[in-house]
């Protein structure tokens, strides 16, 4: 996807996957854990200690030409890979050769809500899920009057205006 701040190969996140990945960046957790060989247990510590987090951040989310207020969900995935870095399935559909973007999400609602729809992401019962939620669509576009935080390809950057699209690219042998 190319945005106006630059490429994503795989997927942008809002609210616990950002959240989980810039405290895990920002701890030195991080640093024993990895000296004790159980680097990955990191996110895994912070997915916990976040799981009763919502984001408070209040965006107008334009797919193709309808527009959404979209007010503090739980979860949110825009993505144009399967997979999240840690190898769980964000939608068992999505293609990097469709010119199609997937938002998952999942709406605020209650602790056990937000535990349900991370297990059904981890177990990949997607389209069975009675909280995970799937949009498709060739264009997105995230405004919002103060900076929000959001993850991409693992790197934590914050802003009031973004729009993703499909970029086509050619990888020569």
């Amino acid at each position: 996807m190319q945005t106006n701040n630059g490429t994503i190969l795989n997927s942008l996140d809002i609210g616990f996957a950002a959240k989980v990945i810039a405290s895990s960046e920002q701890s030195s957790v991080k640093g024993f854990l990895k000296k004790l060989g159980l680097g990955k247990l990191t996110y895994i510590f912070f997915a916990l200690k976040h799981l009763g987090h919502v984001s408070e951040e209040e965006l107008e989310i334009t797919l193709d030409e309808t527009t959404y207020q979209w007010q503090s969900s739980f979860f949110l995935s825009i993505a144009k890979n399967k997979y999240f870095g840690g190898g769980i399935t964000i939608w068992p559909d999505t293609s990097f050769q469709k010119p199609i973007i997937d938002l998952v999400y999942i709406p605020r609602k209650h602790f056990w809500s937000h535990l349900r729809g991370l297990l059904d992401l981890v177990l990949k019962y997607h389209k069975r899920s009675k909280v995970v939620r799937h949009l498709e669509t060739h264009k997105v576009r995230i405004h919002s009057s103060k900076p929000f935080s959001y993850q991409y390809d693992g790197e934590v950057s914050q802003a009031n205006d973004l729009t993703l699209y499909c970029q086509e690219r050619y990888i020569y042998y």
